[in-house]
């Protein structure tokens, strides 16, 4: 037997062409626009990044139920020093959730691109938008109950400082939404459920929350500021809450009751009133 020769072995590469999978030469090589959209869809739907770009802001609706209960429990006529603390436990509750929502939607608008405009144009997400200052609104209040009576003067000012923050939020809800829905093309009749009126409501409510603060100001002047700015709030919002209820009664005689997956929102016909 001849001198055995020794194996070819392929050439090496360089450490700048080894291709690697997750390398941009492995990317450019066999990506398509469908896989790219597809790699950035799954890129955005793991780990924390799912838990942000599934939030919406109806998650908001927690806070203006967990507030209200914390007045009602703060209010009742007939209540003991137990149902204090547990309104107070409440309220706390409330601002965590509200800073946590406020931090995940911040996230969601600044990390994902388009997520912005994209709530903008579809009504059921647009509409809930209003339940932020609304949430804000029962923190407010609850500051006035709660944290003035025992932090004086601090307390007031924190109160009244929020509450500018929030009719800034509600106005902005109240005049630019509907009009965002106007805009979007395809919207019929039969899509007018009551969540629409929660945009509507946000100035109702700042309205309300006005008074509260108006009570315990010290001075005068600003109090007086206060209630003029509520009475034009409400006057900016009830009109188009009527114009709203008549377009949903329309739409009950012409297609019917709502069906089964937005029957929750009913109780949103009464927050013109209740509020």
């Amino acid at each position: 037997m001849g001198p055995s020769t020794p194996a070819e072995h392929p050439p090496e590469l360089g450490s700048s062409e080894v291709t690697y999978p997750s390398s941009e030469m492995a990317a450019h090589a066999v990506s398509t626009p469908e896989e790219l959209k597809r790699n950035k869809h799954e890129f955005n739907h793991r780990g924390w990044r799912r838990t942000v770009a599934n939030f919406t802001s109806s998650w908001f609706t927690v806070t203006m139920g967990t507030g209200i209960t914390s007045i009602l429990l703060h209010n009742l006529r007939y209540n003991g020093r137990w149902l204090f603390y547990i309104s107070v436990i409440i309220f706390c509750l409330n601002i965590a959730l509200f800073v946590l929502f406020s931090c995940i939607s911040i996230t969601r608008y600044t990390v994902l691109r388009g997520s912005w405009s994209s709530t903008l144009r579809h009504p059921a997400q647009a509409v809930f938008l209003g339940a932020i200052p609304v949430g804000l609104a029962t923190i407010i209040n609850m500051i006035v109950f709660v944290c003035v009576p025992a932090w004086g003067e601090r307390a007031v000012h924190l109160a009244w400082a929020l509450w500018w923050v929030d009719i800034v939020m509600a106005i902005a809800c109240n005049l630019y939404i509907p009009h965002c829905i106007m805009r979007i093309e395809g919207i019929t009749l039969d899509q007018v459920d009551p969540s629409w009126l929660s945009p509507v409501s946000a100035d109702i409510v700042a309205s309300g929350s006005g008074a509260i603060v108006a009570n315990v100001l010290p001075n005068d002047q600003h109090a007086i500021w206060i209630v003029i700015t509520s009475y034009i709030l409400w006057g900016t919002s009830v009109p188009m809450a009527i114009l709203i209820l008549a377009m949903y009664y329309n739409r009950l005689m012409i297609h019917g009751c709502l069906p089964g997956q937005v029957a929750v929102t009913l109780p949103s016909l009464l927050s013109p009133d209740a509020n």
